[in-house]
């Protein structure tokens, strides 16, 4: 079977990649200097490709671009725990918001963030919420309601336009420490799905901050808390209580997994869930219940809430996928005796990215984009589509790195393209050079760089994506030849979208200025092409009907006629389509 050497460039770093606390983790990548204790980050994440790009730039060029201080000028937010250093203060118990700003921070957790992560029940905690305001008891433990809607305050002030970019994460981390404040002194040794929930959401909004391994701890802490309730176990007592409690329970626990599978793409660390378990329990339903689409005042009996519930299972689907690439493509520690990719393996994992995208409902796909009336349907289309766009980058960058950051004896001495394999690289490397381009752009084109919002994922995934395409583009420099035949995008206009994106979000939060400036660094110590006439003498054009020739032979050499390969998508070919 065909394999595509993959080993690892010299002087970077094998398996791992070794930063600091609140150095940007594993989006930056700073080296670790010794003066703070070190995380660890794998391969997957951006931070290591960094590290390659600036070890390949280093070799090439003679010039150290790593050294020094480019975290930017923001400081680290304080993330003291308040229920560890008792600084607990009464007062705070009942402080909330006047009821027209808290009505409408939790209209926006309802548009905005619920429809993506689901973590509550809309109905019992919207009774719950009323009866705070009424001075009436709530049907659960008062203070974890209190600290859950303090969270649900946090994430909304987060992303709301009506808050200054610059104010919004100060004053979420106001609602972030009152919730932190109403847990003090709370016995850990057992859990609730109220807690659940809790903890969950804090999750999500700790990816706002400069604060990944807290974000980690707390991801752990939920998955052992939702297993200790058993919500893993299919015939567990939680799945034989009313519908609705039901669908928490598997919303709650998917997203256990949901959000063990991301945090293992960007720090590049093992899953905790298994994969059994991750599929031992059945997945939510797509169908929003009525009841639920009357309070958050979404129409019955028509398409959108449909999709806005279908959102979430498609979204469990796509990091099933990405679980998958990160195994095949990102092997652990425990797997450095696989030294090569398998052609096979890219096509099929390739295939299920495309399967995904073409198994959503019409309302969530690419093509509802920018529908007007609509927005709410826009803007998860608009998601579902970038995050395409990263899947593919992370299944086809360990081979652009093998390209552009190649070395004498890695099978790619030259720039001239002989052998199968090299133009199997190439194309692979292509591809992943082009949805780069495309999701700058998207992202580009969706936001509102004056009030730094738009129908987008939220900013701190936004900074991620546009930070890892912008480094392919450092890449394209270092190796033009994966360039050709991508005519439709200027690197030049692309690097100044990324540019321009980072420091509108770099209003927001300290990580986007770290990029920048990361970025600006790398890019600096790398010449300008001095010969295009040389690059495109370099590599002969791929055509189309060559390119399909292959993909047939090698479908049919895997065995794979049969399956669900539309050849009109396959992405080996120069002429892709726009939208993918």
């Amino acid at each position: 079977m065909f394999g595509l050497n993959l080993p690892a460039t010299a002087g970077s770093p094998n398996e791992i990649f070794i930063a600091p606390v609140g150095s940007g983790g594993p989006m930056i990548g700073e080296p670790y200097d010794g003066d703070s204790k070190p995380l660890v980050f794998g391969k997957s994440t951006a931070a290591f490709f960094t590290q390659q790009l600036s070890t390949e730039i280093e070799f090439k060029f003679g010039q150290k671009t790593m050294g020094g201080d480019s975290r930017g000028n923001g400081e680290q937010p304080d993330l003291a725990d308040p229920s560890l250093t008792g600084r607990r203060n009464d007062a705070l118990d009942y402080a909330l918001p006047s009821r027209r700003t808290a009505d409408a921070l939790l209209g926006i957790f309802w548009n905005l963030i619920y429809p993506i992560y689901p973590f509550l029940d809309p109905l019992s905690f919207e009774k719950d919420y009323q009866a705070i305001w009424l001075g009436s008891e709530t049907a659960s433990e008062e203070s974890t309601i209190l600290a859950t809607l303090n969270m649900v305050f946090a994430l909304a002030t987060s992303v709301s336009s009506h808050v200054q970019p610059e104010q919004r994460q100060e004053s979420a981390k106001v609602f972030y420490d009152r919730a932190r404040a109403f847990l003090d002194g709370l016995s850990w040794d057992t859990g609730s799905i109220e807690l659940l929930s809790y903890l969950m959401l804090t999750a999500i909004y700790l990816q706002t901050l400069d604060a990944s391994q807290r974000c980690w701890m707390v991801v752990g802490h939920a998955i052992r808390m939702a297993e200790s309730l058993g919500f893993h176990l299919p015939n567990s007592s939680i799945y034989k209580q009313c519908p609705r409690k039901v669908e928490l329970a598997r919303r709650l626990w998917h997203g256990c997994v949901l959000l063990d599978r991301v945090l293992s793409m960007t720090l590049g660390r093992p899953e905790m869930i298994t994969t059994d378990l991750s599929t031992d329990v059945h997945l939510p339903t797509d169908m929003e219940d009525d009841a639920i689409a009357t309070l958050l005042g979404r129409p019955i009996g028509v398409e959108g809430p449909s999709c806005l519930a279908a959102f979430y299972v498609h979204q469990l689907r796509f990091y099933k996928v990405v679980s998958d690439i990160l195994r095949n493509v990102y092997p652990s520690n425990m797997d450095r005796h696989r030294t090569s990719a398998d052609v096979v393996t890219i096509l099929r994992l390739d295939n299920d990215i495309v399967a995904w995208n073409k198994n959503l409902p019409q309302g969530i796909k690419d093509s509802a984009c920018g529908l007007v009336g609509h927005e709410s349907l826009s803007r998860l289309a608009i998601i579902n589509h970038v995050r395409l766009l990263h899947a593919r980058i992370l299944l086809f960058r360990p081979l652009l790195a093998q390209f552009c950051f190649k070395r004498e004896g890695n099978g790619l001495e030259s720039a001239t393209i002989e052998s199968l394999a090299d133009r199997l690289v190439v194309q692979c490397s292509n591809l992943c050079l082009r949805a780069s381009h495309q999701m700058i752009h998207v992202i580009h084109a969706n936001l509102d760089r004056t009030t730094v919002t738009g129908p987008l994922p939220s900013w701190w995934y936004c900074v991620l994506y546009v930070y890892t395409a912008a480094t392919v583009l450092l890449a394209e420099r270092l190796q033009p030849v994966i360039a050709e035949g991508v005519s439709e995008y200027s690197t030049v206009n692309s690097w100044k979208y990324a540019m321009e994106i980072l420091q509108a979000y770099a209003r927001v939060g300290n990580s986007a200025r770290t990029c920048t400036a990361m970025l600006q660094t790398l890019s600096s110590h790398i010449p300008p092409a001095s010969n295009d006439e040389t690059i495109n003498n370099t590599v002969t054009a791929f055509d189309g009907e060559s390119a399909m020739s292959l993909f047939e032979y090698l479908r049919e050499d895997a065995g794979l006629y049969g399956a669900n390969f539309d050849t009109s998508e396959v992405l080996w070919t120069n002429s892709l389509p726009g939208s993918l």
